[in-house]
């Protein structure tokens, strides 16, 4: 008898019982893009990878509820509990004052400066520092 030359080819290892399953793709994530990172003027240096929220004892903001709190040191109580939202933008980072008493301020690198309305965003680019209170933190770039 002919093998029929449409069957597989045989098998060196004798007949083999094989079930095949189709094959799934896996997604492939992209690669995120090196971000920045804040450096706040005690030390601390925050990635900017995603949204963070600071104050004395914040809580993420109804608008940004996405983001991280992170409770920033004030002896002097110039930082309201939550004073501002900061996040990744192109060029540097997105800042917010979330309705501070004693708001926010951005100073450019350039030496311009530009004070927060409370609740509208602003660019701070890479090198600029916020002032907050009577805290700051420095844009840095990656």
């Amino acid at each position: 008898m002919e093998p029929d030359p449409n069957d597989p080819p045989a098998s060196p290892w004798g007949a083999m019982n094989v079930d095949w399953a189709p094959v799934q793709p896996v997604p492939v994530q992209p690669t995120p893009a090196p971000s920045g990172v804040l450096e706040l003027d005690q030390g601390t240096r925050l990635p900017l990878d995603r949204w963070w929220v600071l104050g004395r004892s914040p809580v993420a903001p109804p608008e940004r509820t996405d983001a991280t709190p992170f409770a920033v040191p004030d002896a002097m109580k110039s930082l309201s509990k939550t004073h501002l939202a900061v996040g990744p933008a192109p060029g540097g980072a997105m800042v917010v004052d979330v309705h501070s008493v004693n708001g926010v301020r951005i100073r450019r690198p350039s030496g311009g400066m530009v004070v927060l309305v409370p609740g509208v965003p602003a660019t701070a680019e890479w090198g600029s520092t916020v002032e907050y209170g009577l805290r700051t933190l420095v844009v840095r770039a990656p």
